[in-house]
């Protein structure tokens, strides 16, 4: 197990005391988990959902059209995501578990899951803009 040195400077008075500490990464590991904040949840408000295709790779998507009072929260949530995945729940169902590729701060969300059968991603979107649906994002 390789170790990390850790600097510490106390004042006290006219007096600077220096130590050094050495911190195994275990431990530097155990704390920095636990100061990690649990997974953050968002609800949405969906204005649309339809299936589309990405203009770049002609693959079938789902474009989903934020309501206006979603579109400032999902920003921040998106550019606090670049990068990761995050999960799409509907109903509390796992629909869908996409990578934030960039910051998304329109409220135009285009769900790209690979090439799944066109099927699949018309029910998404049913179930995306199903009036009274609760639809969640989280990650971490």
């Amino acid at each position: 197990m390789s170790a990390a040195i850790l600097n510490i400077s106390i004042c006290g008075g006219d007096k600077v005391v220096r130590a050094s500490f050495r911190v195994f990464c275990a431990t530097m590991m155990a704390v920095a988990f636990c100061s990690m904040a649990a997974a953050e949840t968002l609800v949405l408000e969906i204005a649309d959902a339809r299936v589309a295709r990405d203009q770049r790779t002609g693959r079938p998507i789902v474009d989903v059209r934020l309501a206006p009072s979603s579109t400032q929260p999902f920003a921040a949530f998106a550019t606090a995501h670049v990068g990761n995945k995050f999960e799409l729940r509907v109903d509390g169902r796992l629909v869908a578990a996409p990578v934030v590729r960039e910051p998304i701060t329109s409220g135009a969300v285009q769900i790209d899951l690979g090439a799944p059968a066109e099927e699949t991603l018309n029910a998404i979107a049913e179930q995306l803009r199903k009036p009274g649906a609760r639809v969640e994002v989280s990650g971490e």
